[in-house]
């Protein structure tokens, strides 16, 4: 009787184990660190002889990750099966290796079940290795990083979607939620290709503190300066991360957040860009302005000209630029007259790009024009103009040498008059200025050079700017910007080390010869 007890005993508790399953659907065999495992399952009850009101999930485990999505599923009926049910599992962007996750579900009698998950390979995600170390270092919780804001703040983008050569700005907020100090706090940020698994931009701003509760807000601009690193049709993120020293708990925390972006590769479109202009000018000024013209994709394009107007004036022009290769630029130098008779306000210059159709460039984004705008204040007009100035470059022109400009004033008055000149703006790019003969009198109709020599700093280099002044009678006569070409002093350079490596040369003979003696 013992034993027929005891084996009827073990085959109801044979039943009830096979009372309720769970069979695998699916799951996947690799895992993203950073990202979800989604295993799909059937819940049956086939052999169940009674109903079971009491299904319970949370006995699931796993030794990577945590399960944040189980089944809500609490009861089933005998011979029912469930088809599908799902449970996540969120891996860490910090995880590595292996994964062995078991979904357990137990019920108010012995009748268990539990679905051990095939075992899943975790490998790690496409990211620049700045972010790897920043998720090694680890987030505490306590320094709390939100991008709040990033657009195109000039250019021809919008939000999420770039053009070379677009101006960037964004918003970054970084807070302490601590109760201690966060000190050292470093905020980098960069524009990363996936494809090419390389930065095109990133930099990193002055380190700061925080102290607990503190936040600060960054506002940080840049531009795609080169648009010949967006030949490529490639995957872009921005990333920004934030690390510093958090007291309170005497460790490094480091947080990053990042945005999909896409840099538009336009194959028949035109950017003008890096303009540099006196921005103010007196009537019947002569204005110099140069700029870049850039071919922002890759189809060659040939006869390009510049339409320059502005209709309150009268105004117009047209330059002719020639071929523009694709992802090339050419420079482009025009000079604006202003009218004699100008009121004095601000004028819109309006530069539109025209291809050999003489058609203004659109782009296929959302067909805006390569139309772009110079603003020029017109002022000082009010003093009769009784002289006109012409500069041109007598000699020099490289950087850490004198440059000479010879300036030619003509009396256009009816009487004699005396004159004093001067060169004005020029600090940026030279120490001092001086004029061999500053005051002169000239009879009407006459006209004078005059020689104008700068010390050139040993740095300048690139297009500059200055003022030639003429004054009368302690009166602005006339201001005429220039625009002067200066070479960089790399050369100088090569040449000292030419004269280096020569004395080096001429003491080891010396000292040959010598031994030599002996």
């Amino acid at each position: 009787m013992t034993l027929t007890i005891l084996s009827l005993v073990m085959l109801v508790s044979f039943a009830s184990a096979a009372a309720l399953e769970l069979d695998l659907v699916s799951a996947p065999t690799t895992v993203e660190a950073g990202s979800t495992v989604t295993v799909t399952f059937n819940l049956s009850a086939p052999d169940a002889t009674v109903d079971y009101d009491v299904l319970v999930w949370t006995g699931s485990s796993s030794n990577v990750g945590t399960w944040t999505t189980l089944p809500t599923i609490t009861s089933i009926d005998i011979g029912q099966t469930i088809p599908n049910l799902v449970a996540v599992l969120t891996v860490p962007e910090s995880a590595s290796g292996t994964i062995t996750a078991v979904i357990d579900l137990q019920s108010e009698t012995s009748a268990d079940a539990q679905l051990s998950v095939p075992t899943i390979t975790i490998t790690q995600p496409d990211r620049p290795d700045e972010i790897t170390e920043c998720i090694l270092v680890g987030d505490n919780g306590n320094l709390e990083l939100t991008l709040e804001d990033i657009k195109v703040d000039k250019g021809f983008g919008d939000d999420e979607e770039w053009f070379p050569l677009d101006t960037i700005e964004f918003e970054v907020e970084v807070e302490n939620k601590g109760d201690e100090k966060i000190k050292d706090i470093a905020v980098s940020w960069g524009l990363y290709d996936e494809d090419n698994d390389d930065w095109i931009i990133d930099d990193e701003e002055s380190d700061f503190n925080l102290k607990d509760g503190d936040d600060d807000t960054l506002i940080i601009t840049f531009e795609l300066d080169d648009p010949s690193d967006y030949e490529d049709t490639s995957n872009y993120v921005f990333y920004v991360w934030a690390e510093g020293e958090d007291t309170e708990l005497d460790e490094n925390t480091c947080v990053s957040t990042s945005e999909d972006i896409e840099v538009i590769n336009d194959e028949a479109f035109l950017i003008m860009a890096d303009f540099e202009y006196l921005d103010t000018a007196s009537c019947g000024d002569s204005v110099p302005v140069s700029a870049e013209i850039w071919n922002v994709g890759d189809e060659d394009h040939e006869e390009v000209s510049v339409v320059i107007y502005n209709n309150e004036l009268g105004y117009s022009q047209i330059v002719e630029v020639g071929d523009v290769d694709g992802y090339d630029n050419v420079a482009f130098n025009v000079v604006l007259e202003m009218p004699s008779d100008a009121t004095e306000k601000t004028y819109p210059f309006k530069f539109e790009i025209r291809d050999e159709d003489n058609d203004v460039f659109e782009n296929d984004f959302d067909d805006d024009e390569s139309i772009f705008t110079v603003n020029l204040k017109v002022e000082g007009c009010a003093v009769a103009q009784t002289a006109s100035v012409s500069a041109s470059l007598e000699s020099g022109g490289k950087a850490g040498k004198p440059l000479v400009i010879k300036s030619t004033v003509i009396n256009t008055a009816d009487e004699a008059v005396t004159y004093t000149v001067n060169a004005a703006s020029y600090t940026e790019w030279a120490d001092s200025a001086s004029v061999d003969q500053g005051t002169f009198t000239l009879p009407a109709g006459n006209s004078k050079d005059v020689l104008i020599t700068f010390d050139v700093t040993k740095d300048a280099s690139g297009t500059k700017f200055f003022d030639l002044e003429v004054v009368s009678e302690n009166e602005l006569v006339t201001t005429q910007p220039v625009s002067v070409q200066i070479e960089g002093s790399s050369s100088n350079y090569i040449w000292l080390l030419g004269v280096l490596i020569a004395v080096l040369v001429v003491a080891i003979i010396i000292v040959a010869m010598r031994l030599a003696r002996r």
